[in-house]
């Protein structure tokens, strides 16, 4: 679950609610395909493999950041979340899912249409490399 960047890249701290204790790592991969923009987007969607870096304090929350999107991966006792939103406007949604399935590797996005001004991205999928 969740292949570092590199063979052997870094161990991260403990995310106990998904990984054995010493295996967590620090950089999770994604793939995201066939997000669907909407008329109220503020950027292309974006497509292709992301590096998320885990975060502090909160070691089961992988993050990435770039000029356009903000993506996080949170694992928790009992659930599992991914979302994409807008950099400029975090009210700005692109893809939105959570899972009761614990560390949910395959995610489809909730959103299945257009609903302006906040949800503005629809369909697509999300895998954990």
């Amino acid at each position: 679950m969740g292949t570092p960047t590199t063979p052997g890249g870094p161990v991260g701290a403990d995310c106990l609610a998904c990984m054995a204790a010493g295996t967590a790592p620090t950089f999770i991969n994604v793939q995201i395909t066939g997000i669907e923009s909407c008329p109220c987007a503020r950027h292309t969607m974006p497509v292709g493999f992301y590096t998320l870096k885990q975060t502090v304090p909160h070691p089961c929350t992988w993050e990435f950041k770039d000029l356009e999107h903000e993506m996080n991966l949170t694992y928790e006792a009992g659930f599992s979340r991914f979302w994409i939103r807008d950099v400029d406007d975090a009210a700005v949604r692109y893809f939105w899912k959570d899972s009761l399935t614990i560390c949910e590797e395959n995610f489809t996005n909730g959103y299945t249409a257009c609903i302006p001004p906040f949800q503005c991205g629809f369909d697509g999928n999300v895998i954990v490399v």
